[in-house]
């Protein structure tokens, strides 16, 4: 790049990855270069690109995902701070780097060594044969790091007060050990009065290299020592207070806003000293990556209101309706239940002096308040309180300021009509149904009722009748996500079966994901067995699958007769083919569900000449009977003993109402498979299966099959 100067200018440099626009300047790091057009100068501007990446989570050594705040890694964030701070200091100037070219050129001159010469090769040879001949490649001191022979009587024989300010860097103290070296060097061979130096000495010295030990390390250290002391007595203080770990629900709630509101500045008011734990370690990266201020703001819980104490036993929900009227009189803003999500922006409400969400038209919803601090509402729903009822739960927050100000002076608020997603409707909506447009559904946000980690007020909002699934954490929602992942040694799937599925699934909202996988070759340093590979090797693949995703795990021949959410609520949920052997063709689990990795370990005694041994009957033996805690045990309800055999092929059941969850059909390609295991070698009339034969069955497994196909055409005849 040619630059035509006409005046003096300054250029801004910045690396980013190629193709990339730089959109936004405060994410990237510039290096300026002043360039005078009255000198001609070259400038050369050198980076090195390093990706470290890390294995998934759960990290065992609780290690920080820098990515969550824009590194590739923690080398790389570190990187990143000193490059940024040496630029910082000296705009014209990049630290060496690894691939700086001085640098081989340099390690070339050894090609020459001279033993002889002390400083030959270090100092000398690489100014005549690389620095003379490229010195654009360096960039030049003049004798600023203090590594000259003048430095020593500067050091030694002088006191030079004002080396702070003396235009150094760097000061090569010569010393070897506790001693003066090199006197004969730089000193003209005449030893100083004192040439051997510890603590002790250098207080009684008066040179320069003694002013700079006592005003620069020695009287610093004692600074240190004094905040190193005053820190331990703010610590054992804050210790005192209590610390919170944010929960999951919080956790999603934060995010909600970040992703949506993008608000310049969250306060999250807190009876504690301060938020700690991942997910909050999680919640600050993506702050900082949205450009958004967290402040935990310590507060103390309110005790009484107008003189009254508050109620003992519904302390904890009156003290937070009194503080959120506290601190919107303070601040104004958006006021957030810890357990709301957003899922549209607030900003069409910021007009307003006031907005308020109702339950009914007698009770309001203190849940999402939207105010500013000068609200007249504000004041006069505070002042409510001086009639105290703490025996109601609900009435000062929200049915005393409706009768006493709202229907009053309905003026003073914007009112909603259910868009903040507060009613009791909210409940099945959100836990027992499936609504997929619910981004487009008008809600604005949509208050969850969980505490900590577990859905409340069940009886409030669900009629007392308790979902499968109500407590939640990052596991238990990716298990109740609309996700099908089919792991394959294959590049892809294809034909008309899977085009027809491809478009059930597009229909269904559910996604598909055929992910390819290496089929295992060993386990634990064993060879798998050459005979049983094609099984022994899915059944280790099934473990490690769980252990990465977690949710549910299917064998290709599994019908799912009813959902799997009630076992979501268990760590692990296996089925068994009898006391000693478990089924492994549906497997319910937790990414890190115990029973996994402990299942996985049987297989350090790997038995290859049995089909069905460290698959079935080892971990049963090894661990289940040892910790049967570990799991939830089931009782045939999966389907995937020996008498679903007859029950599929030679009879002609009502299997919709029989009990099952799923059955294992036991077909390999499109041909029933272990006909000796289940049909005690007794071949049924058909054993071969397709859309046409199927239509004509008379059995259990023509049933099942006609059943999915015809839904299949409802969906088709529904586009």
């Amino acid at each position: 790049m040619k630059i035509k100067l006409y005046k003096n200018i300054r250029v801004k440099v910045a690396v980013h990855p190629r193709q990339q626009p730089i959109t936004d300047r405060q994410k990237y790091l510039f290096v300026q270069y002043p360039i005078f057009r009255t000198i001609s100068t070259e400038y050369y501007l050198q980076y090195n690109r390093y990706i470290t990446i890390s294995l998934p989570k759960p990290y065992k050594t609780q290690c920080y995902d820098y990515r969550l705040m824009g590194y590739k890694s923690h080398t790389h964030c570190i990187a990143e701070c000193r490059i940024q701070g040496f630029a910082r200091k000296h705009p014209n100037i990049l630290p060496a780097h690894k691939n700086a070219r001085f640098l081989p050129q340099y390690y070339e001159t050894y090609r020459k060594y001279y033993p002889s010469g002390w400083y030959h090769n270090a100092g000398e040879r690489p100014v005549y044969e690389v620095i003379n001949k490229q010195p654009h490649i360096i960039h030049r001191m003049d004798g600023q790091f203090g590594c000259r022979p003048s430095i020593c009587p500067y050091l030694y024989t002088e006191a030079n007060n004002d080396w702070k300010n003396s235009g150094y860097y760097s000061i090569h103290l010569l010393i070897r050990g506790d001693e003066l070296s090199f006197v004969g060097w730089c000193l003209g061979g005449k030893t100083p009065a004192v040439y051997r130096f510890n603590e002790t000495i250098v207080e009684s010295l008066s040179n320069t290299f003694a002013l700079m030990i006592k005003t620069g390390l020695l009287h610093w250290r004692i600074k240190v020592n004094k905040m190193i002391a005053k820190t331990e007595s703010i610590l054992s203080e804050l210790k005192a207070k209590p610390r919170h770990e944010i929960h999951f629900a919080h956790f999603i709630s934060i995010l909600s806003v970040l992703k949506n509101q993008r608000p310049d500045r969250i306060y999250i008011h807190c009876d504690c000293h301060e938020l700690r734990g991942d997910r909050w370690r999680r919640v600050v990266a993506i702050a900082r990556l949205t450009g958004t201020e967290l402040t935990v703001r310590t507060i103390d819980r309110p005790t009484e209101v107008f003189g009254h104490k508050l109620s003992a036993k519904n302390n904890l929900w009156h003290a937070a309706d009194v503080t959120r009227i506290q601190v919107l009189r303070e601040f104004g803003g958006v006021y957030l239940d810890r357990d709301v999500y957003v899922i549209k922006s607030f900003n069409p409400f910021y007009k307003y002096e006031m907005t308020v969400d109702f339950e009914n038209e007698n009770l309001l919803c203190n849940q999402i308040l939207i105010a500013h601090k000068n609200a007249r509402f504000l004041s006069q729903y505070y002042e409510t309180y001086r009639e105290y009822n703490p025996s109601k739960w609900y009435y000062n927050a929200g049915e005393r300021p409706v009768f006493e100000v709202i229907n009053k002076q309905p003026h003073i608020i914007h009112r909603m009509d259910g868009q903040f997603g507060c009613r009791p409707s909210i409940c099945p909506y959100l836990y027992t149904e499936a609504n997929k447009d619910w981004k487009t559904s008008g809600y604005y946000s949509i208050h969850f009722l969980i505490r900590g980690d577990e859905l409340s007020f069940v009886g409030w909002c669900l009629g007392g009748k308790t979902p499968a699934v109500y407590r939640f954490n990052e596991t238990i929602v990716e298990s109740l996500s609309n996700t099908i992942y089919i792991h394959c040694d294959c590049r892809e799937l294809r034909g008309d079966r899977w085009r027809r599925v491809v478009a059930i699934a597009r229909l269904t909202g559910t996604e598909l994901t055929v992910r390819t996988i290496d089929r295992p070759t060993e386990v634990f340093g064993h060879k798998l067995s050459a005979k049983n590979n094609l099984w022994h090797a899915a059944d280790v693949t099934r473990i490690q699958v769980l252990r990465e995703f977690g949710g549910v795990y299917l064998d290709r021949d599994v019908y799912v007769i009813k959902s799997f959410n009630p076992f979501y609520k268990y760590e692990m949920t296996i089925d068994f083919e009898n006391e000693k052997l478990l089924c492994n063709q549906i497997l319910i689990a937790h990414k890190n569900a115990r029973f996994l990795s402990q299942y996985y370990e049987t297989y350090r005694e790997y038995n290859p000449s049995e089909w069905y041994y460290n698959a079935g009957e080892r971990p049963v033996l090894e661990v289940i009977n040892k910790q049967p805690h570990l799991i939830h045990r089931m009782d045939g309800q999966f389907g995937c003993r020996p008498s679903i055999c007859p029950y599929l092929y030679t009879e002609a059941n009502d299997w919709k109402t029989s009990g099952y969850y799923s059955i294992h059909f036991l077909i390999r390609g499109d041909e029933l498979s272990a006909i000796n295991w289940c049909l005690d070698r007794k071949t049924p009339a058909v054993y071969r299966f397709n859309e046409t034969i199927v239509e004509s069955l008379s059995n259990t497994f023509g049933s099942m099959a006609r059943d999915v196909l015809h839904f299949e055409l409802q969906l088709l005849n529904n586009v």
